[in-house]
């Protein structure tokens, strides 16, 4: 599934990707991409959120970025029920604490 958002003034796009799907076997690896892209240069922080909280305090799940190629990734190493929900993606600029996106994805973890 991927989700865009329109470009604004500052032609910034965030895209979402959910690999291998939005529905997730338990313990099945999963990952979401957060894309930002931009015609002028833009230096962001973000970060991922589960129903209101950091993504970073649930258990089995890492973050990488490869902030050249303007993307973030979250993995769910082995997600279970408890991971079933909305993902939100933040960004924001670095001189600025006022969020500048936010985009959502859900997975749904079925299975035992």
């Amino acid at each position: 599934m991927i989700l865009f958002l329109v470009p604004t003034a500052a032609q910034l796009i965030l895209e979402h990707e959910a690999k291998p799907s939005s529905l997730v076997h338990n313990c099945t690896e999963a990952s979401l991409v957060c894309k930002i892209t931009s015609s002028t240069p833009v230096n962001v922080a973000v970060y991922w959120t589960f129903k209101g909280e950091n993504a970073s305090k649930l258990p089995d799940v890492r973050f990488e970025s490869n902030q050249s190629a303007d993307v973030w990734q979250m993995t769910l190493s082995c997600p279970t029920l408890q991971h079933s929900g909305t993902y939100i993606c933040n960004a924001h600029p670095l001189n600025d604490t006022d969020v500048l996106y936010r985009k959502e994805a859900v997975i749904q973890v079925f299975g035992k």
